[in-house]
Formats: structure tokens, sequence, C-alpha cells
């Protein structure tokens, strides 16, 4: 599959491609083309992984494609690069889903970018969605609307579960 691209310009149509394509092609050339929106997160290389989870458990259940995060930018869209933060923080990014977000499945790869004429790269981090309630390992649930992390409620995590066939409706407490 290519991307989707305007009949006169030749251009991607940026809110048109898929999350699952957004990590499959994205370069520095794309990356001042998107903004932060239901399908992307930027975040600076200081976060951290509590937050993380919440974002990983946020993407893997937001229907219907999931999302990508892209470690290393600004919440503006602007590069700032991971070149600094060690192999350690690379290796903890690349597990710590195991102990914080299990159920989740994240994709991890390394884009280059120019910061100021020197090497640099983000980091891009694909979650798909699963069909089944993903949550942190503080048993919180997350769900992304428009630009917006929201906390599901006990009731939410409930009916997302009865939704997807992962609690059989029959089984529901009649509240009659």
């Amino acid at each position: 599959m290519s991307l989707p691209l305007d009949p006169e310009s030749g251009d991607p149509i940026i809110d048109l491609i898929s999350p699952r394509d957004i990590f499959r092609y994205l370069s520095q050339e794309y990356l001042q083309n998107f903004k932060e929106d239901r399908r992307v997160e930027f975040k600076s290389q200081a976060i951290h992984f509590d937050e993380l989870a919440q974002y990983y458990s946020m993407f893997s259940n937001t229907a219907p494609d999931g999302g990508v995060i892209i470690i290393g930018i600004s919440d503006k869209g602007d590069p700032l690069g991971c070149r600094t933060v060690g192999i350690d923080f690379q290796n903890k990014l690349e597990k710590f889903h195991r102990q914080h977000c299990p159920l989740a499945k994240p994709e991890i790869k390394k884009i280059p970018v120019s910061i100021n004429g020197c090497s640099d790269f983000v980091i891009s981090i694909y979650l798909p969605y699963i069909g089944r309630l993903v949550e942190t390992n503080r048993s919180e649930a997350f769900i992304r609307y428009g630009d917006s992390k929201i906390k599901m409620t006990e009731d939410e995590k409930r009916d997302f579960r009865v939704s997807r066939q992962e609690i059989p409706f029959e089984l529901e407490p009649c509240t009659l």
C-alpha cells in the first residue's frame, strides 16, 4: 500500500494516512506536516516511563488503528533529538512495556533527523489497536479522543470489554 496522494500536487494527504503508514513512512520531511491529533503524540526525550505507559494504553485502546508516539520532538512539532538520551534509555524503552503495560504491542524505530546541521534521531513508536482493553500496571486504562488522553472509569472499562466481547453480554449484571 502507498500513501494517499493529492492528485494535483502529488503530495501525501496527511489527514488520510493511517497510524501504521505514519510509522512506516515517517521521515524528517514528513515530520513537519504532522500535528498532534487522534493518531500522533509528540513527547520530549525527558518523558517518564509511568507517563509513557498511559500513552501505550491509550493508543492500544483507540480504534480503529491505534497511534504513534514520537519521542524527541516538541509539542509544536520541532525536532529536539534523542542522541543524548543514551543506550540505557533506549534499551529500557524497548522493554519497559512488559512491566508497565504488558498487553501493548509496540513497534519501535529510529528516524534520522538533522538539527541545526547535526545528525540526530527521534524515536517513533507504533501502538496498534488490539481489540481488547489494555491497562497499565496500575490497572488504569486510557483512550484517545481528538488530541486528548482520557482516563477511563470502571464503567467505561466494563463497557469497552463488553463491546469487544471480552465479557459476554449475558454475564453482565442486570440493573432492574
